[in-house]
């Protein structure tokens, strides 16, 4: 279960990763919890969705349940630092081809 104030994450079309802030709850009569969220450092995402076709997407501003995943910040922030201290974090920073 989620509440105001807790860090979520969501993906567009698998692809985009977000992060955000829940700023306000409510269940409805389908029976599901949506939720509307601060988005963080959103930019790229709303550039994409300025050229989307599907004005549902474009304008959405809840979110149901299913769609967000809550995330522990302690693990996030850890797995980050981790990351900058591994050999393979500093292979990343080197300018390395991507498929």
């Amino acid at each position: 279960m989620m509440n105001v104030g807790d860090f979520v994450w969501n993906t567009r079309d698998n692809s985009m990763l977000r992060f955000g802030t829940v700023i306000r709850k409510e269940s409805r009569d389908d029976g599901w919890a949506y939720y509307a969220v601060q988005w963080h450092d959103d930019a790229q995402y709303e550039t994409a969705v300025r050229l989307d076709e599907d004005d549902a997407r474009r304008d959405k501003t809840w979110y149901r349940v299913d769609e967000l995943c809550h995330t522990d910040l302690y693990h996030l922030e850890r797995s980050v630092y981790l990351h900058r201290r591994s050999n393979a974090g500093r292979e990343v920073r080197k300018n390395i081809p991507a498929c």
